[in-house]
């Protein structure tokens, strides 16, 4: 039966990286990119308003100026013609965001993803750290260093 060891031997974790699938990596490109979407959405929501006010503006100008040159009728179906545009792209973009955009902004994603992301690094930490110290002299012939 093996006795005690008459040797402090200590053996460590080898130094290696553990999060083979690369999650803590994988969660902070896909923050960024959540990110990403809630702005770039936020963005154009603030945009379409914007133009749905001009293009409101402009018509309301046509509508009720009697008198305008053939100039002016060219400037502002331009100026019309520019806000439609802008409203048009912006509402197709949001279109294809909002279901992504309303899962995540409601659901507290990001901050969960990171809370995933800190507990990812702790258990990376302690796996880096772990270690085990010999009860017995079962490994007293090995050339394992004593610490």
């Amino acid at each position: 039966m093996d006795q005690p060891s008459q040797r402090n031997v200590v053996i460590r974790s080898p130094e290696k990286e553990y999060d083979a699938l690369g999650a803590e990596e994988t969660i902070r490109k896909f923050c960024a990119f959540i990110r990403s979407v809630i702005a770039h959405y936020e963005e154009n929501a603030r945009q379409q308003e914007a133009a749905e006010a001009r293009q409101m503006d402009l018509q309301h100008c046509i509508e009720m100026t009697p008198e305008l040159t053939e100039t002016e009728e060219h400037q502002l179906y331009g100026k019309l013609t520019e806000a439609l545009r802008t409203r048009r792209t912006c509402k197709d973009e949001n279109m294809v965001l909002k279901p992504l955009y309303e899962a995540v902004v409601d659901k507290n994603l990001l901050n969960r993803l990171a809370q995933v992301q800190g507990q990812i690094g702790v258990v990376k930490k302690t796996i880096a750290g772990k270690s085990y110290a010999c009860r017995t002299d079962v490994l007293d012939d090995f050339r394992i260093e004593e610490e």
